[in-house]
């Protein structure tokens, strides 16, 4: 469940007096990076109460519940079916609570996902304006279930598969979110095509330092072909 966000100085200062804001520097370039307007709370209930047992054994449908942490079918990409081709340029989750075990509501992601080129297509298939031709939904691998002590931050991508995991400890867990944005942002949202070819366009140092670049990849696929023939 999320809340409103809010940007109350003990949210912000989450951000503003920690290393999190030189951390999402260090990934999207120095000096390009806005800072928050506000943190997005995050709980997620617990659901003990809902899990069935008998004669101490938890009963197939609350085994159910528990095994969907493990499923591959569940997750999404923020901003699938909206209109913009890229929501934010980084995500920032914060645990306020301890998700230091699986099954407590973690945040759950699909490592690598972001680079998966069937993952790339379905998500730009989905936008508002370009849903004639719909992809399948994708395999996006096995999910990991992320486990952070109280003031452990995570730092993913916009295109990361991910989603929430079932809180079966008797505790509600608490998060905050906050979601990066560089200077170019609004101009890169506006290059959908150049966004689809390099997923990466946000983040500068990946194209400076060798990384993948859409240009870079089709002289490297023209000198390729120049070989074999």
């Amino acid at each position: 469940m999320k809340l409103r966000s809010s940007s109350h100085p003990s949210i912000m200062q989450l951000v503003s007096q920690t290393c999190i804001s030189a951390a999402a520097e260090q990934l999207l370039g120095s000096g390009r990076v806005m800072a928050p307007g506000s943190g997005q709370l995050a709980v997620r209930f617990p659901v003990v109460d809902r899990l069935e047992k008998v004669n101490g054994e938890l009963t197939e449908a609350s085994l159910q519940v528990v095994h969907r942490d493990y499923s591959r079918d569940h997750f999404h990409i923020d901003g699938t079916g909206k209109e913009s081709p890229l929501p934010f340029s980084l995500l920032c989750k914060v645990a306020l609570s301890d998700q230091t075990a699986p099954h407590r509501g973690n945040f759950t992601i699909f490592p690598g996902s972001h680079r998966r080129p069937e993952v790339i297509d379905w998500h730009f298939s989905q936008i508002r304006k370009s849903r004639v031709h719909e992809h399948k939904r994708p395999d996006a691998g096995e999910p990991l279930q992320v486990q952070l002590a109280v003031g452990d931050a995570v730092m993913v991508h916009p295109y990361l598969c991910h989603r929430i995991g079932t809180n079966t400890s008797p505790h509600v867990r608490y998060s905050v979110i906050f979601r990066f944005r560089t200077r170019e942002f609004l101009t890169n949202i506006s290059k959908p095509e150049l966004l689809r070819q390099n997923p990466m366009l946000e983040f500068d140092w990946f194209a400076h330092d060798g990384g993948y670049n859409a240009d870079d990849q089709g002289r490297e696929d023209k000198t390729k072909q120049q070989k074999i023939v």
